[in-house]
């Protein structure tokens, strides 16, 4: 391949994380993360991927019941992830807008 043909599948799994850490520093983290999702979701739009897998992980709803259900992903997040749970619920967000306009 030479990067010009179009993907099946994009996966995105890519995250700035850093525990306790992520309190101080909140500009960082928000900012980062949403850069990740933005430019993920719009050049897999761009590239006509064929599917868009978007992960991200517990530490984005603190308060969610374990196992986590598709219903409960926008759930608070603590203080300690709660600039990385806001970009991950924006990239979940994005994702869902995208939607009808995919294809």
């Amino acid at each position: 391949m030479d990067g010009n043909e179009p993907s099946d599948v994009v996966v995105n799994a890519a995250g700035r994380v850093g525990g306790i850490s992520a309190t101080f520093l909140p500009v960082e983290f928000l900012c980062e993360n949403l850069a990740i999702e933005l430019n993920v979701v719009k050049a897999s739009h761009a590239i006509a991927a064929e599917r868009l897998l978007f992960l991200g992980s517990s530490a984005s709803t603190k308060f969610a019941k374990q196992p986590i259900s598709e219903s409960e992903l926008l759930a608070p997040a603590g203080a300690d992830n709660e600039w990385y749970a806001v970009a991950k619920i924006a990239g979940i967000k994005m994702c869902q807008a995208f939607r009808p306009v995919w294809r």
